[in-house]
């Protein structure tokens, strides 16, 4: 099974060609635009890994943590 990759980025120029890269490279690769959306992905799915825009507003972050949190107990 591949590994499972969130992508959470507003901008499509960072977005796409990273998604393009490790989905070449043989991962699974999700990607989200908003808080709402990377909120869905990470109810309905297990990620390996997420990576966030670094201008990623800190209620993603916490909202992501905490549904991850809640989702390993």
């Amino acid at each position: 099974m591949k590994p499972k990759i969130l992508i959470i980025d507003d901008e499509k120029c960072i977005r796409e060609p990273f998604r393009k890269f490790l989905t070449d490279d043989g991962y699974e690769v999700v990607t989200a635009i908003n808080y709402q959306e990377a909120v869905d992905r990470i109810e309905e799915s297990h990620f390996d890994l997420i990576f966030a825009d670094h201008c990623c507003p800190v209620k993603i972050v916490i909202a992501c943590s905490n549904i991850l949190f809640f989702k390993t107990k």
